[in-house]
């Protein structure tokens, strides 16, 4: 691969970011290039572009708050205590005393990263266009009702920021449920720990990425999105997918799970075994951990440790 061909691949991998940011970043990569004067050496340092691409979204979506001004305290409730800081199309705030989190989000980038506090931080998004708040120590983030993308997308609209959201979550967290609603939108985390009694997962045609859950029971439902979960799925885990895509890669072993399953036109896979055509499976007995799977015309593979 040329210098020419790995930064035109680069490009293709960033397009969620502004045409301000795309300039930057091909920039500081293509000057990366000349220092170095070595095009194998830079390549594989910097790993594929796919790789390069990550690395770059990620640290867009950690700089958010870099020119925010400072917080101001707003009480959320009697149970949690938050701050918020509003600078342009940036927006920060922090909780307490979360126990439980929902988030119903839309079109729009949701990055999750571990850290020592409940902290959001988003850009492209005005405090009109957004709900985050905290009821009954449950932390809810919701874009989809107020979020006019039409408005987004037409020409009238001056800014050009892909709306995006940066979500900080305390390392090891227990939670007694975790709610995602995911429409067309971009979900991805970095290396979690949070612990949960329950998880819904509701994917429309978005993509979700989550690593380091470990739920005691887990229902997710995917349209013709992509989701790729990995993590521990203890107890029940209820998994219907359409036309979409399912990955779990569970960290406990094979001989610890049961399985059943109904496929459509599509097929699942667990671990060497693959199910497709239309047939439904049944086990002998059911294990403390139990897979339960409905899957369509899309696609479920199930890898375990």
């Amino acid at each position: 691969m040329t210098r020419e061909e790995y930064l035109s691949a680069l490009k293709n991998n960033i397009t969620s970011l502004t045409e301000d940011e795309k300039a930057e970043a091909l920039q500081y990569y293509s000057d990366y290039f000349e220092d170095a004067n070595d095009d194998e050496k830079v390549m594989a340092e910097l790993g594929s572009p796919e790789e390069a691409a990550k690395k770059i979204m990620e640290n867009f979506s950690n700089a958010l708050t870099s020119t925010k001004k400072p917080d101001t305290d707003d009480s959320a409730n009697d149970e949690s205590t938050s701050s918020f800081a509003y600078d342009s199309d940036k927006l920060c705030y922090t909780f307490d005393n979360i126990n439980a989190v929902t988030l119903n989000l839309g079109a729009c980038h949701t990055v999750i990263i571990p850290g020592n506090k409940w902290i959001i931080e988003t850009r492209g998004i005005n405090s009109e266009s957004l709900e985050c708040e905290v009821k009954n120590s449950r932390l809810v983030i919701n874009t989809v009702k107020r979020m006019n993308l039409f408005n987004f997308f037409s020409h009238e609209h001056k800014s050009r920021i892909i709306p995006r959201i940066l979500i900080t979550v305390p390392c090891n967290v227990n939670l007694e449920d975790f709610k995602i609603q995911l429409g067309a939108g971009l979900l991805k985390t970095q290396e979690l720990s949070i612990n949960t009694k329950r998880t819904v997962i509701n994917l429309g045609a978005g993509n979700l990425e989550m690593k380091g859950l470990n739920s005691e029971h887990t229902e997710l439902k995917v349209g013709m999105g992509n989701l790729e979960l990995t993590g521990d799925l203890k107890g029940r885990s209820n998994i219907d997918c359409g036309m979409g895509a399912v990955k779990l890669n569970l960290k406990d072993s094979e001989k610890n799970y049961s399985l059943d399953c109904k496929v459509g036109l599509g097929d699942v896979r667990f671990n060497n075994t693959k199910y497709s055509g239309v047939q439904t499976i049944i086990p002998d007995g059911k294990k403390e951990n139990h897979l339960s799977i409905n899957c369509g015309m899309g696609s479920v593979i199930c890898k375990t440790k």
